[in-house]
């Protein structure tokens, strides 16, 4: 399926006005709350939409093999999409504060600024400290995962540090994406 893009919260208007989004159906697909779910939308509905590249994205119950690179590509799934007519000034307002937050944190998340909070949360003398960096990793954001992946593999790092490090990795990681059901 296919969206015309009439604006953008981020970044520069794509140079195709249409981008092509797979909607990935499955029968057996869980019900869920999600708020990317194009049942009972029509052609023509107007949508705020939150895409990741295709190719960028973790799919549950979908091999990256059973979709063709050239279509992994060019292609993008909705992470969250709103009806238009839902969404309020306050609601669009919000939705561009998260985004100019998200892009802040990102540009501060340096190997120099992650690698201490990481050391922290592996090694923290107690809870405060454990959850100072923590909440300073979550701020952070995704840029993190690299070296909390690195964290979990290192031997010597503690079982209940480990149990910390893998929460803040949940957190961070984008989860999978499901199929939607018809």
């Amino acid at each position: 399926m296919t969206f015309e893009v009439t604006d953008t919260f981020d970044g520069p208007a794509p140079s195709e006005p249409k981008l092509r989004v797979l909607r990935l159906i499955s029968p057996n697909a869980p019900k869920t709350n999600c708020t990317a779910s194009l049942s009972g939308k029509r052609p023509g509905d107007a949508f705020v939409l939150f895409l990741r590249r295709c190719d960028q994205t973790e799919m549950t119950g979908v091999s990256k093999d059973a979709i063709p690179p050239e279509v992994m590509k060019d292609a993008f799934i909705i992470v969250h999409a709103i009806a238009a007519a839902e969404a309020d000034d306050g609601t669009i307002t919000g939705l561009k504060q998260m985004i100019q937050d998200v892009r802040h944190a990102e540009a501060g998340a340096t190997d120099e600024s992650i690698r201490p909070q990481v050391d922290a949360i592996a090694s923290a003398a107690d809870e405060t400290e454990a959850e100072d960096a923590q909440k300073a990793l979550l701020e952070l954001g995704p840029k993190s995962l690299p070296a909390l992946r690195a964290k979990m593999n290192d031997a010597t790092v503690k079982e209940s540090a480990q149990s910390r490090v893998r929460h803040v990795i949940e957190e961070l990681a984008t989860p999978p994406l499901t199929a939607e059901a018809p």
